[in-house]
């Protein structure tokens, strides 16, 4: 049977950690035109309440504005915001006058709204801490809820001049998006729950499973074809020994765990 495998002892060890109806899913995006169109296309597809977030105020100010210009009627809240007005907006999203929200980390807090259907990141949280916290709004009642993020690698910029102390936490994020194990054994692994655990089977890649390819015997140098799997082929636009960067011909770039870059096969004349 698919789905969570653990030993005995491991719902013991995840508890409280571990829900099986998020579904996970990591979409790579190039740009803000990219990202803008995937987002839209991803609320297209949800039902019910969603909840968008955003990493700063003024990200989140843009994504409503551009959401309202495109047909959606979404409230946006932040903590800049008067308090009676993040009030009202809050019983707004609860008593369901309203069914989207874009929102930074201030909106969840005292939030009693358990039928949440979505969470989306449009942007990297800092924090593997800050993803499960957020993306754990959606699905409250025990029914499927899906959680996305939306990663471009320049979004790390959004946290440019933190404490050395927390960058660490930016690396595991990262290295959580490029990840193409099971999504919820990566979170479990990184809380220290994932002992006996295998894969959830409903995350992005436990539905599409990247394979692994030998490794090559040199480095990938920029401007070397190489091929992905799911992507085809493309050329190397950066590479280091923790991530590859790919331009494919549609115009997009994306970045990958080495281990799943490589060069594609000679054709025999």
């Amino acid at each position: 049977m698919g789905g969570r495998k653990t030993t005995s002892d491991a719902p013991r060890r995840d508890a409280g950690l571990y829900r099986a109806n998020l579904h996970y899913a990591v979409r790579q995006v190039g740009g803000e035109e990219d990202k803008r169109a995937a987002l839209l296309e991803l609320l297209g597809a949800m039902r019910g309440a969603g909840i968008v977030y955003a990493a700063t105020v003024n990200a989140a100010e843009a994504l409503e504005s551009f959401l309202r210009e495109s047909g959606a009627d979404p409230l946006l809240y932040h903590g800049r915001l008067p308090a009676r007005l993040r009030e009202e907006r809050r019983d707004a999203f609860v008593r369901e006058p309203a069914r989207l929200v874009v929102a930074t980390d201030a909106f969840g807090i005292g939030i009693d709204k358990h039928d949440v259907r979505f969470v989306v990141h449009y942007q990297l949280p800092g924090s593997l801490e800050a993803y499960h916290r957020q993306s754990g709004r959606a699905g409250g009642d025990g029914e499927p809820a899906r959680c996305t993020l939306l990663y471009d690698p320049a979004d790390r910029r959004v946290h440019r001049g933190r404490l050395e102390r927390d960058r660490e936490g930016l690396e595991r994020m990262s290295f959580y998006a490029l990840g193409a194990h099971c999504r919820w054994k990566m979170l479990l692994e990184y809380f220290g729950a994932g002992a006996g655990f295998v894969a959830c089977g409903t995350c992005d890649n436990c539905l599409r499973p990247l394979r692994a390819q030998p490794a090559t015997p040199r480095r990938l140098r920029k401007g070397e074809a190489v091929e992905v799997p799911r992507y085809g082929r493309g050329i190397v636009v950066s590479a280091a020994p923790d991530r590859i960067v790919v331009s494919f011909p549609d115009g997009k770039t994306r970045e990958f765990l080495p281990a799943y870059v490589t060069r594609p096969a000679s054709r025999s004349s």
